[in-house]
């Protein structure tokens, strides 16, 4: 992890706790998968859109050491 990126903590909205304890691990696991696959596709789309010039591969390179790196 890079050193010199800022340090996060977020906070859960106290409603979307009492969702997620109403969820079996499974769902709750399933959610962060499909949260992390619609990050990827943004962050795939914004790409696309700022650097048009790009490969299909070259993309997916950035994308790749965005998500790696946490950048």
């Amino acid at each position: 992890m890079n050193s010199n990126l800022p340090r996060c903590i977020e906070i859960i909205e106290p409603e979307m706790v009492g969702v997620l304890k109403t969820k079996t691990a499974s769902e709750r696991l399933a959610i962060g998968f499909n949260l992390r696959i619609s990050a990827r596709k943004l962050v795939t789309n914004l790409m696309k859109s700022q650097h048009p010039d790009l490969t299909e591969e070259e993309i997916e390179k950035i994308v790749s050491k965005r998500f790696l790196d946490g950048s």
